[in-house]
């Protein structure tokens, strides 16, 4: 019977033990709040980057639409330029 009492913790020791399990929690909690608002951030600073690189895209395509644009229209007098000429020289000649 002895042995078992030997084992056992004294209800200070096992006060401290708690005590410092406590502390340990509490660190953690606080370890566990800051992920959590690092997690936020970064998801935040994810959906600006998106929007950013949206708004990006969108934009290059309202430039590369004028170039083809304009490539289209001076594709088109060209063809029109030279079937005027073909026109001309057959009517002509």
């Amino acid at each position: 019977m002895e042995n078992e009492r030997d084992q056992w913790y004294t209800n200070k020791q096992l006060f401290e033990k708690f005590e410092e399990l406590w502390e340990q929690i509490k660190e953690l909690q606080l370890e566990m709040r800051e992920t959590r608002t690092l997690i936020r951030d970064y998801n935040g600073l994810r959906k600006e980057v998106a929007e950013v690189k949206a708004a990006q895209e969108r934009e290059q395509g309202k430039e590369s639409g004028n170039k083809n644009t304009w490539g289209y229209v001076f594709g088109g007098g060209g063809i029109g330029v030279a079937a005027l000429t073909l026109l001309y020289n057959i009517l002509k000649g």
